[in-house]
């Protein structure tokens, strides 16, 4: 059996997940008290153990961190509970980065919680990942512009909210003439040109309000708030 001794704290230690250990009261300031946090959150928070011991999880915060996800975490330490949220925290140079945080009650032998663990995965690159997708979901790839299925989406708000206030809005529909003789004759690299400066054109002269979209190979749409016909 000797061979498979083994030393916890050094497991926890130089695991790659973040593992904080808290006290479990008090909760609000000056607690939950940090009483240890391993390697990995030295590396991933840019703060020393000397200098987060002591300290509460708060020190991570920012303006940034979603309040719903802070209440939730609240929640489960008020009622001892486990609580797994995705939330964006900020490391000691103010640069942020996304974890799925996992938080355990710890029970000593009378089955008291004294204290919490937090166990953190960065998993700042796929939020990233995620966040290009929906861009590219909700963009036309040529112009930068909304794509249709966007712009669908805004208007039928904007209708909705004409609907409830009455407030007046104007919907511009514009194509390029004779864009089929275009690519027809310079070729299609040619008339992907002729969109893109269509597209920077009518962009400098909206406001910032106000919503355009390539709903179509050349056709365009301009939604324009608070704008009637005159």
């Amino acid at each position: 059996m000797k061979d498979f001794e083994f030393n916890f704290k050094d497991v926890v230690e130089f695991a790659r997940d973040v593992i904080l250990v808290t006290k479990s009261y008090p909760i609000d300031e000056p607690g939950p008290e940090i009483v240890y946090a391993n390697k990995a959150f030295t590396e991933l928070t840019g703060y020393s153990q000397k200098e987060i011991l002591r300290k509460n999880p708060r020190i991570l915060q920012s303006d940034e961190t979603d309040e719903e996800t802070k209440a939730i975490i609240r929640q489960g330490l008020e009622q001892k509970l486990p609580v797994r949220v995705t939330i964006k925290n900020c490391s000691k140079t103010g640069d942020e980065y996304w974890l799925d945080l996992s938080i355990l009650p710890l029970r000593n032998a009378g089955g008291d919680v004294t204290h919490f663990v937090s166990i953190q995965r960065d998993v700042t690159e796929q939020k990233n990942i995620e966040k290009k997708l929906e861009i590219l979901s909700r963009t036309d790839l040529l112009t930068g512009l909304l794509n249709r299925r966007s712009f669908d989406e805004i208007a039928e708000n904007e209708l909705s909210r004409f609907k409830r206030s009455g407030e007046v809005y104007s919907l511009l529909v514009l194509d390029i003439d004779h864009f089929k003789e275009i690519n027809d004759k310079y070729g299609h690299s040619v008339g992907d040109i002729a969109i893109q400066t269509i597209a920077q054109s009518c962009e400098l002269n909206l406001r910032l309000h106000d919503k355009m979209a390539r709903v179509g190979g050349d056709e365009f749409c301009v939604l324009l708030p608070s704008t009637n016909k005159s």
